[in-house]
This record gives C-alpha cells, sequence and structure tokens, in this order.
C-alpha cells in the first residue's frame, strides 16, 4: 500500500467518560453530513500555468460550544469568478443542511500579468547585478499585492522575498543572508527605475 505520509500514526484510546451533555441524533447526522460533502482540497488548476493550482478549497478547523458546531473553510482562487463560484456553492451546501455560511477575512485575487513591465524590469536588473537569471515561481497563496490591485485597478505588482523555512509553524524563520541579498537587490532595482 502507498502512504503519502510514510511516519504517521493513528492510534485508539478507550476512554471513561461520564458526560451529560451529548450531539443529538440529527446533529451527529449532519456534523458527519457535513464533513462528507464540503468540498475540500484542489479544485481547478491552471490553464496557463502549467502545474499551478488555480482554485482550492481546505477544511481547516472544526470546533464546538454549547450551541452550534463551526467547520471554518479557507476559499482561494487567482480567479474572481471561480472563487464567486465557490463561495456560493458553499452556500447552497450550507442551505441544503439547514446550516448557516459566514463569509469573512475575504481577501482580492492576484491574477498573473505575462505582459508585466514590473516584472520583466525586475528580471533584467536581477540579471545585470547577479549575471544570472532570475527564478519566477507563481503560487498559490493569498498575498498583499491582490489587496493593492483591488484598490487600484491597473497597477503592476511583483512580491520578493528571502529564503525562508518551515512557514506557519513555530520554527518558522527566514535566512538572514538572504533577506540582506533581496534588500540589495530592490534597492538596485528601485534606483534603475529612476533612470527610465
Amino acid at each position: 500500500m502507498q502512504s503519502s505520509d510514510p511516519e504517521i500514526s493513528i492510534r485508539f484510546e478507550k476512554i471513561e467518560t461520564i458526560s451529560s451533555k451529548v450531539f443529538s441524533k440529527e446533529t451527529v447526522t449532519k456534523a458527519i453530513t457535513s464533513l462528507l460533502v464540503i468540498p475540500h482540497g484542489v479544485q481547478g488548476m491552471s490553464m496557463g500555468i502549467e502545474g499551478l493550482v488555480e482554485s482550492s478549497t481546505n477544511l481547516g478547523v472544526v470546533t464546538t460550544n454549547e450551541a452550534e458546531t463551526i467547520f471554518e473553510s479557507e476559499i482561494r482562487s487567482s480567479v474572481k469568478s471561480i472563487k464567486y463560484n465557490m463561495v456560493t456553492q458553499a452556500k447552497a451546501i450550507a442551505g441544503m443542511l439547514g446550516c448557516e455560511l459566514l463569509v469573512d477575512a475575504d481577501y482580492p485575487e492576484w491574477p498573473y500579468n505575462p505582459d508585466s513591465k514590473l516584472k520583466k524590469l525586475f528580471e533584467e536588473t536581477y540579471k545585470e547585478k547577479y549575471h544570472e537569471e532570475i527564478e519566477i515561481i507563481a503560487v498559490h497563496a493569498g498575498i498583499e499585492c491582490g489587496v493593492f490591485i483591488d484598490k487600484i485597478p491597473g497597477l503592476d505588482t511583483v512580491s520578493i522575498g528571502p529564503d525562508m523555512f518551515s512557514v506557519h509553524t513555530p520554527e518558522e524563520h527566514l535566512s538572514i543572508p538572504s533577506t540582506i541579498n533581496n534588500w540589495e537587490y530592490f534597492v538596485y532595482t528601485i534606483k534603475r527605475m529612476k533612470d527610465l
């Protein structure tokens, strides 16, 4: 049998508990049904960039309190209409289950611009400064560039940064030499922009 996480182990242990508060059968059925039908994982791949996830959703947190069970999903897409459709689908599922969907912490998409003049400038200045080609990558993530573009339509943006490790974990850290290189590269490019 193949496994994507060969080091994982699961253990079941019987515990003796006495509780006067339990879920009703209806609530249990709704909770299990929700877990089965809530979209999770990759929803679509980019047609313009090979191997890039374009849209996804993931069920990340499930919490319960005295009155409700809350399922939290993160919906991401670099295409506004697809993200809207995914939210609409989630609302339809919630409605069929007799649940309520709340949308918060929405961040705008950042669509890839293959004709970006700013990207071309950063490519040129990198080659001038380091005498090698820069590595340009597209990632499936929410990032501040989308917020700026949403507020300033037509804005040309790029995102650069140092080498980072164990991101979004307690061990998250970055490379100091890489940070210094990024700053020097950024300043070099800004100076070059003044000459244009």
